[in-house]
C-alpha cells in the first residue's frame, strides 16, 4: 500500500517542478533596442617625451540588452582642459553578448608641434607664439619640456644647427628669447591635475535594429 502511494506522489512532485520551470522560462521578449553604456576605465601615459606623448585610453562598453549586440563603430575626441589633442575613429565589429561588456584600449599619439603648436598657428597665432602657447597643455599631458630645436620655428634653423650661428647674432638672440619664453611659460604652468574629456559616438546593431549612442565623459588624472 505504501508503494502505491509513493509512486503517484513522485509524479506529482515532478509535474510541479516542470510547471515551475516552464513558468520561469516564459519571460517577455525584448522589443526595443537599449543603448549601450560607455565609461572611462582609465587614461594613462605609456610614453612621455619632449616631442611625443602616448596616452592609453581604456573605454568600458556595456550591453544592457537581453540579446547580443555588435559594436560596429566607435569614434571620439580626446581633450585635456579645453584643448582637443587627439581624434580616434575605429570600425570595431565586436560582438557583445547579452548583459555583458568589453574593454577597448586605444593608444593616442600626441605630438607637441603637429598636435598642439601648428593648430594654434592655423587658428591665427604666429608660428612661434603658437608653440609657446601650447606649452601649458603639453605639461598637463605629461610631456617633458620641449626645447626650441624640437620644431622648425624658423626656416634657417638647420643652418644654425650646422654651425653658422656665429654669423647670425640677431637670429641667435631670437632663438634664445623663444627658448626663454618656453622656459618661463613652462615654469608658470600647473603640472596637474589633468582633466580629460572623451566625447564621441558608438554605433551598435542587433536583430532589433541599429543605434548611434553619443557619450561625453570626463576623467581626472592626478
Amino acid at each position: 500500500m505504501l508503494r502505491k502511494m509513493y509512486f503517484p506522489l513522485a509524479i506529482v512532485m515532478i509535474a510541479v517542478m516542470l510547471g515551475a520551470v516552464g513558468c520561469a522560462g516564459a519571460q517577455p521578449q525584448q522589443k526595443e533596442l537599449l543603448p549601450c553604456s560607455v565609461d572611462i576605465e582609465y587614461i594613462a601615459n605609456r610614453w612621455q617625451g619632449e616631442e611625443t606623448v602616448v596616452a592609453e585610453v581604456c573605454l568600458a562598453i556595456e550591453n544592457p540588452n537581453s540579446i547580443g549586440i555588435t559594436l560596429d563603430s566607435l569614434s571620439y575626441t580626446l581633450a585635456v582642459g579645453e584643448k582637443d589633442v587627439y581624434w580616434e575613429t575605429s570600425v570595431a565589429g565586436i560582438f557583445i553578448p547579452a548583459n555583458d561588456g568589453v574593454d577597448l584600449r586605444y593608444l593616442n599619439f600626441v605630438n607637441f608641434s603637429e598636435g598642439l603648436g601648428i593648430p594654434n598657428y592655423l587658428s591665427g597665432m604666429d608660428y612661434v607664439t603658437g608653440h609657446v602657447a601650447a606649452v601649458p597643455t603639453w605639461k598637463l599631458l605629461g610631456g617633458k619640456k620641449p626645447p626650441f630645436w624640437s620644431y622648425a620655428a624658423l626656416g634657417i634653423l638647420p643652418r644654425i644647427q650646422a654651425g653658422d650661428a656665429a654669423v647670425f647674432p640677431v637670429i641667435v638672440g631670437t632663438v634664445a628669447a623663444v627658448q626663454g619664453a618656453i622656459d618661463k611659460t613652462w615654469d608658470a604652468a600647473p603640472e596637474g591635475p589633468a582633466v580629460y574629456t572623451v566625447k564621441g559616438t558608438a554605433g551598435i546593431s542587433s536583430s532589433l535594429g541599429i543605434m548611434e549612442v553619443p557619450f561625453d565623459l570626463s576623467y581626472t588624472r592626478e
